[in-house]
């Protein structure tokens, strides 16, 4: 069972990683367009949306965690 249980915590962490690539790939692109159609936006707003969001997500992880 240990073996088992490792492995399922191996793949919670690669998921949790990729989860947070992907917001942070979000978040460059987000910027990128932002930056094109005014280019003299500030990217903070977005930079803490982005943060927020992952604020939850990790809330929302830890809640699943203790089931």
């Amino acid at each position: 069972f240990r073996s088992k249980d490792q492995t399922t915590i191996n793949k919670f962490m690669m998921a949790r990683a990729t989860n947070e690539s992907i917001l942070e790939a979000i978040t460059t692109l987000t910027n990128r367009v932002d930056q094109m159609q005014n280019p003299e936006a500030k990217t903070a707003t977005i930079d803490t949306q982005c943060q927020e969001a992952k604020k939850g997500k990790a809330l929302e992880d830890l809640r699943s965690e203790k089931g």
